[in-house]
């Protein structure tokens, strides 16, 4: 993991960028410049510690700045040596530039990782640039008069040019809490490459030319029923994938840590860890002072039941008010609430543990772990609905009641969507007079399917947010974060099963409490709440001298601060 950045601009304005981005490569930089294209790395040695394996890395014609891993790097190097390949270090950049030569970008396909790179041609003038499939790393550019910039972070971009806040993508981002959805981002002129995509810039004619090279298929909600042998069958296939998607994410030259919250996501990455004989630091966020957001007694019985070493953070508001700036310049975006600040605080304190970690970032996505994913179950499926009800009384009544909204006609939909957000959209009217919300994307989000909207939650409007969260909070500290549930094929397994065993006797991501169930105990298993990295929002904001009634208040005070940022 590390920081690149480049264009066919002058070297001196991409070594004052990239050293913007030391934190995410405080351990070595390198810089190319062939009077035509700059290339600049920062690096975070986990791979081949060894100065052999910096960058920017050259094999003949092609110069490579990559950040990220590619974690089945040892496969591809065998099948590569096989046919004559020779390598000279034991690196998976090596193996990502020649893996590139032999097959161009064919080679995306073959790889299992979380990437952005660019490689330059120095023969032909081209430079090629990719982003990994569920945009785990970032890769942000501008293009204008024929020349590209690239850079991992908004930082880089302000070293070399005045921000200005995109309104219209900003204030959708402050009132539906929706962002990284699209190739714009909250600043003008700066967009992301985006996930799944290759592209070819030649510095000749000054265009850049984008491909998909994956597609996350959308399922339809098959009217399947839930079948025992079935099951057990889907329970073992996915254990097995995703035990191996774990076991790569451990591939490292230095020590790995997991973040622990209690829930169930996490707690199925400590089982398999502990099923294969793994023992590392485990890290979690608790708020004694806060009952509502704790999670130190769940976590304490999951450390309990496989002898994990457990260290508990509890990050406090004196800690808030001194790093607020801080945070706020790590994201150099919007966020949509303090959860993300506990989670920066986390891995503040894992980097004096190691340098990488792993999280279950992905899961709910997948699995259907949000209330408004179970309101959709409850409003596809009567059963579910009464089987809910079973558990959680009039709880389940008031998920229903959101699941029929999303079940209403478009035009009705639209209607709601516009009442829900009226008093909010009153705040943001106060600070931009003419933003106009695009209702449209609450709509295409809002849908009723239940898989489409896991589908839509996974590759545009949830999944893609969080993941820049937790990049930025992690390489703040110089720690790699990792997340087995966002391996292409468990990604791929997941989308491809039916309804029945996402939500199950009144259950929420069904499949993974059965599996769980083989390793701990059902009141962990089958826990009716869900926490995770949340913070006590409106406490923090009531002790920061601030007045919130919703998210949107926060997300205000956030853009306010952002604002004296750039």
């Amino acid at each position: 993991m590390c920081s690149i950045c480049g264009g066919n601009v002058s070297s001196v304005l991409i070594q004052k960028a990239s050293k913007t981005m030391t934190h995410r490569g405080p351990d070595g930089n390198g810089l190319f410049n062939d009077g035509t294209v700059s290339l600049a790395h920062n690096r975070l040695r986990i791979i081949d510690l060894s100065d052999e394996a910096a960058q920017p890395m050259q094999d003949g014609d092609l110069v490579l700045v990559y950040n990220g891993e590619i974690y089945n790097y040892l496969e591809i190097k065998s099948e590569l040596q096989k046919k004559g390949i020779v390598f000279h270090t034991s690196s998976d950049s090596e193996v990502l530039l020649k893996a590139y030569r032999y097959w161009g970008a064919e080679s995306l396909k073959r790889f299992n990782g979380d990437f952005a790179f660019c490689i330059y041609d120095t023969k032909n003038k081209t430079m090629f640039l990719a982003r990994d499939r569920l945009g785990n790393k970032p890769f942000y550019y501008t293009l204008k008069g024929g020349k590209l910039f690239f850079a991992s972070e908004i930082k880089a971009f302000k070293a070399v040019s005045t921000l200005e806040f995109d309104e219209q993508t900003l204030c959708d981002s402050i009132l539906f809490n929706i962002n990284d959805y699209s190739q714009r981002t909250v600043y003008k002129d700066i967009n992301h490459l985006p996930p799944a995509h290759h592209g070819i810039f030649d510095t000749k004619n000054g265009k850049l030319s984008l491909k998909k090279y994956w597609t996350l298929s959308e399922p339809e909600d098959a009217d399947r029923k839930f079948d025992t042998i079935e099951c057990e069958k889907n329970c073992a296939k996915f254990e097995e994938l995703f035990e191996t998607a774990l076991l790569l994410r451990l591939r490292s030259d230095v020590d790995v840590s997991i973040l622990l919250s209690g829930g169930i996501d996490s707690s199925l990455i400590a089982a398999i860890l502990k099923k294969n004989n793994r023992d590392m630091h485990y890290f979690g966020a608790i708020f004694p002072s806060y009952p509502a957001s704790d999670e130190s007694g769940f976590m304490d019985k999951v450390a309990k039941s496989f002898g994990l070493n457990l260290i508990k953070l509890s990050p406090k508001i004196d800690e808030l008010k001194l790093l607020m700036d801080d945070f706020l310049a790590t994201q150099m975006d919007m966020t949509r609430s303090f959860s993300t600040f506990v989670q920066y605080a986390v891995f503040k304190e894992l980097s004096q543990y190691s340098k990488v970690a792993v999280t279950g970032q992905g899961a709910d996505e997948l699995f259907g772990g949000y209330y408004h994913h179970i309101a959709r179950f409850l409003t596809y499926d009567e059963q579910n609905l009464r089987e809910r009800i079973a558990i959680y009384g009039k709880e389940a009544l008031a998920e229903h009641a959101l699941g029929s909204k999303f079940s209403l006609p478009e035009s009705l939909k639209k209607m709601q969507i516009i009442e829900d957000n009226r008093k909010p959209l009153e705040k943001i009217k106060s600070l931009f007079e003419n933003y106009e919300p695009n209702y449209d994307l609450l709509l295409e989000k809002f849908v009723s399917s239940p898989n489409h909207a896991l589908h839509k939650d996974t590759v545009k409007f949830n999944l893609p947010m969080l993941l820049r969260f937790e990049d930025r909070n992690a390489m703040r500290f110089g720690v790699e974060n990792r997340t087995p549930f966002t391996d292409y094929r468990v990604v791929e397994f997941a989308h491809s099963l039916p309804n029945a065993y996402k939500f199950h006797n009144g259950y929420s991501k069904f499949l993974l409490r059965k599996i769980l169930s083989n390793y701990l105990s059902d009141d962990i298993v089958y826990r009716k709440d869900k926490k995770g990295f949340e913070a006590p929002d409106m406490a923090w904001m009531r002790e920061l001298g601030k007045t919130a009634n919703d998210t949107v208040d926060i997300r205000i005070f956030f853009y306010e601060r952002l604002k004296q940022l750039i």
